[in-house]
């Protein structure tokens, strides 16, 4: 999402964008969770979110997914294999992780207002 303005993602964007990413974050969080218990709670949220994925996209299943993905990124980022990974190429999903909930945040807040 890097070469598109937050301020212009609409819900559909989101959804499409957040679809193609979670297959990928899931396995992600695969290889870094070391804990039973804190990777099905990770493949839950993630059962969730492909669910509201499939529904109409709006500013309340963009806040739904915001609520779900912000656990799945704290359950990422506090797994303690992640600091075994190379930096960089943790970094990047770090990143993408911040640009997906930044935009998931501002399209659930302010989508209704401008749309």
């Amino acid at each position: 999402m890097k070469y598109k303005r937050i301020a212009t993602c609409t819900p559909e964007e989101l959804h499409r964008r957040l679809k193609a990413f979670l297959p990928i974050f899931r396995g992600l969080a695969a290889a870094v969770i070391a804990d039973h218990a804190d990777q099905a709670e990770f493949d839950a949220a993630v059962e969730d979110a492909m669910e509201i994925l499939d529904s109409t996209p709006s500013a309340s299943t963009c806040s739904e997914l915001e609520s779900l993905f912000g656990l799945m990124a704290i359950l990422f980022v506090d797994a303690p294999l992640l600091e075994s990974k190379p930096r960089d190429q943790v970094q990047v999903v770090i990143d993408e992780i911040e640009q997906m909930g930044t935009a998931l945040s501002f399209v659930a807040r302010t989508w209704h207002q401008y749309h």
